[in-house]
């Protein structure tokens, strides 16, 4: 879901970010608080300033018969498409397209088993494809059970994924808890641990640090907008670096699902304010984020957003407003020669290949691949372009 806010957006959902419309106060989120909590132990060996968690649960890796990933090559450059199920309608889009990846965003929760995601895990592998698993937690956390985590991404990692997103948009209060907001929170107890454990597994599954929610929208860092705590991501991400976040990860996640201009641009965004400009144009993302950080970039979110087949857009998510079908298709193709040529992108993924639902809170099915008629416009112009 997207709200606007005078200086940008803050991520809510899958799609894009924000949350305040300018001069009104920020609207209600309906879903519910969550978090964890155990017995305390000694912060993890090495990691300087880590918080303490639960008590690990004994957990011994149980051998897949899948081989699991290749050696790690993080010079190449590949595209997937996001969706929640593989199935025989979601394989022609990713065929068509020419992508070999595809991603499931999973939510956690504490009790959870990394079994949880093994059918999907085995479906795609089965089918051919490389698997992102995007793991993350339940709304507006108070606390998170951190040894509870790393337990549930120890064990997801047996069923061999080529790669695992640790957390998601952790910068401000919708997805971590609010009196504890700090890069340097989020790389000590939740990435360095799940980097260690997730090699203990398997070398070559590929650890993507949580993208930040792009956002121009607080005034300090930790800083507060109604209803929200957070940071803006330029200087979130710089605090990663600082906290040590690149000894921690594979690849850098990223995401970017504002656009209303072409990829190539740096201005003409009907959002643009001039203040925090970047957010709003894929190649201020990529300089910014290439710039801060000396580890490729992962896209693990892109999409274009476009009415087009559906109702009129939400008042939200306005600034997509003119965007038309024939572009949501260009767009995609664009971005995908841009990053394939950047020499900074090790992976791109669409936002998305079929979600249908499209309401007043987040028109998803607007960035979809798949349109309303069946048809698949992007299809042809991703392809085009895929190494």
């Amino acid at each position: 879901m997207m709200h606007r806010t005078l200086t940008g957006f803050v991520g809510t959902r899958l799609p894009v970010r924000a949350l305040v419309l300018a001069g009104l106060a920020l609207a209600a989120l309906l879903l519910a608080a969550c978090g964890g909590g155990g017995a305390e132990e000694e912060p993890p060996a090495g990691i300087p300033g880590a918080q303490e968690v639960g008590t690990p649960v004994p957990f011994e890796p149980t051998p897949t018969p899948d081989p699991g990933p290749p050696p790690l090559d993080m010079t190449a450059f590949e595209v997937g498409g996001q969706t929640h199920q593989l199935d025989d309608s979601v394989i022609p889009l990713l065929e068509q397209s020419g992508m070999t990846w595809v991603k499931f965003q999973h939510k956690w929760q504490p009790g959870a088993r990394g079994s949880d995601v093994a059918e999907r895990v085995i479906a795609a592998h089965t089918a051919g494809y490389k698997v992102l698993l995007s793991v993350t937690g339940p709304p507006f956390p108070e606390s998170i059970d951190y040894a509870a985590f790393i337990n549930f991404l120890t064990e997801a990692a047996t069923y061999q994924p080529d790669a695992i997103e640790i957390w998601n948009e952790q910068n401000f209060s919708r997805e971590w808890p609010p009196g504890d907001l700090s890069a340097s929170s989020y790389v000590n107890n939740m990435l360095a641990p799940a980097y260690e454990r997730i090699k203990s597994v398997n070398e070559n599954i590929m650890v993507i640090s949580g993208p930040p929610t792009p956002t121009g929208a607080f005034a300090t860092c930790p800083g507060e907008v109604p209803g929200l705590v957070g940071c803006n991501d330029d200087a979130y991400i710089q605090e990663m670096v600082a906290a040590g976040a690149e000894n921690h990860m594979d690849c850098v996640g990223i995401h970017y699902n504002a656009g209303a201009t072409p990829p190539s641009a740096t201005s003409g965004h009907p959002y643009d304010e001039g203040i925090a400009t970047y957010q709003w144009y894929y190649q201020g993302m990529v300089d910014l984020y290439g710039s801060v950080f000396s580890k490729p970039l992962c896209f693990t979110e892109l999409g274009y957003l476009t009415g087009d087949g559906y109702d009129p857009l939400p008042e939200t998510f306005s600034f997509a407003a003119d965007n038309t079908i024939e572009e949501h298709a260009q767009w995609l193709g664009e971005n995908v020669a841009l990053a394939r040529d950047s020499g900074k992108v090790r992976l791109l993924v669409v936002f998305n290949l079929d979600f249908d639902y499209y309401g007043p809170d987040d028109p998803q099915a607007g960035y979809a691949i798949l349109r309303p008629d069946g048809s698949c416009p992007a299809c042809a112009s991703i392809a085009a372009q895929v190494p």
